[in-house]
């Protein structure tokens, strides 16, 4: 019984812990609807305001300055991968 109790509080403080980023305030003038993820396979989709996470096509890693998944030397990115 005390296994389950534990292993169901560290589950959730292992989900408590992963936040969303904040998606800014939309500017006419620069739009930002993509975020980059802790996962350089993945970015966020920040339509409308909240972030929705996508995977990028297999092989590919999210760049932020091109707001594009890219070949992996170009994307910049140097976080981690599933």
């Amino acid at each position: 019984m005390f296994s389950a109790i534990f292993i169901f509080v560290a589950a959730f403080a292992a989900i408590s812990t992963q936040t969303d980023p904040i998606c800014p305030a939309q500017d006419e003038d620069n739009p930002i609807h993509y975020l980059p993820h802790e996962d350089c396979t993945k970015f966020y989709d920040c339509t409308d305001g909240t972030p929705v996470v996508w995977d990028c096509p297999v092989g590919l890693y999210f760049n932020p300055v091109l707001q594009v998944c890219d070949w992996p030397e170009e994307s910049g990115c140097e976080g981690k991968t599933d």
